[in-house]
C-alpha cells in the first residue's frame, strides 16, 4: 500500500504486465492484448504430423531442431528405421541437448526388443541434462532391472522439447548420496555416506 497500490493484487492477479506495441495499430494492439491475457504463461506445443515435418525438413534441411522433431513424429508413427535416421542427423548436426537424442535412440532399442542397447542409450541419456522424463525412465528401467527382468521391459517415456530439470544430486540437494549398480545418477537408490 505504500507504493500507491492495492496489495491484494499480488495474492489475486496473475501478474500480466499491459505493454504497447507502438507500431500496432489499436486495433491490432487490442487483439495482441486479447491473445495474451488467453495465453499465459507456457504451454503445450501442438505436435505437428510426419507429412508436415517432412515438409518443413525440405524447406530447413540444416535445422537439427527439424530432423529431432521429425525423429519423434516418426518414431510416435512406429517407423522406427527412419525415425533412428532423422534422430541420428539431428545430433550429427549438433542438436543442443544430446540427452534429448540418446533418450530417443534408447526408446527406439527398447521397441526393437535391444533391451541392452536400451539401457546403455539410457544411461548416456541419464547422465547427460536431467530431464525428468529421462529420469522417470531411468527408474523405472532401473525397478524392471532389480525385479530380475520380470516381464517386458518398461515403455520409456519421450518427448522432443526442452523442460526445466529438477537437481536430484547433490550439491542441490543435502542428503545421501545417491549410488546404484546402472550408473543413473539420481535414481532412488541411495546408501548413506
Amino acid at each position: 500500500e505504500e507504493y500507491g497500490g492495492e496489495t491484494e493484487f499480488f495474492f489475486t492477479s496473475d501478474f500480466w504486465k499491459p505493454t504497447k506495441f507502438p507500431d500496432a495499430t489499436p486495433e491490432v494492439e487490442e487483439e495482441l492484448h486479447r491473445f495474451a491475457s488467453n495465453h499465459r504463461g507456457i504451454e503445450p506445443i501442438v505436435p505437428y504430423t510426419v507429412e508436415e515435418l517432412r515438409s518443413v525438413a525440405k524447406e530447413l534441411p540444416d535445422l537439427h531442431a527439424v530432423w529431432m522433431d521429425l525423429g519423434g513424429a516418426l518414431f510416435e508413427a512406429g517407423e522406427l528405421d527412419e525415425a533412428e535416421r532423422c534422430v541420428a542427423k539431428a545430433m550429427e548436426m549438433e542438436y543442443p541437448l544430446a540427452s534429448i537424442g540418446q533418450n530417443y535412440f534408447a526408446c527406439i532399442e527398447r521397441e526393437r526388443g535391444k533391451i541392452d542397447e536400451a539401457r546403455e542409450w539410457l544411461c548416456k541419456a541419464a547422465r547427460g541434462y536431467p530431464q525428468e522424463y529421462i529420469m522417470t525412465n531411468a527408474i523405472r528401467f532401473d525397478d524392471w532391472e532389480s525385479a530380475d527382468r520380470e516381464g517386458p521391459p518398461p515403455r520409456f517415456l519421450f518427448q522432443p522439447e526442452f523442460e526445466l530439470a529438477v537437481e536430484r544430486r547433490q550439491p542441490a540437494n543435502p542428503g545421501p548420496i545417491e549410488i546404484d549398480k546402472l550408473g543413473f545418477e539420481g535414481t532412488r537408490k541411495s546408501v548413506s555416506a
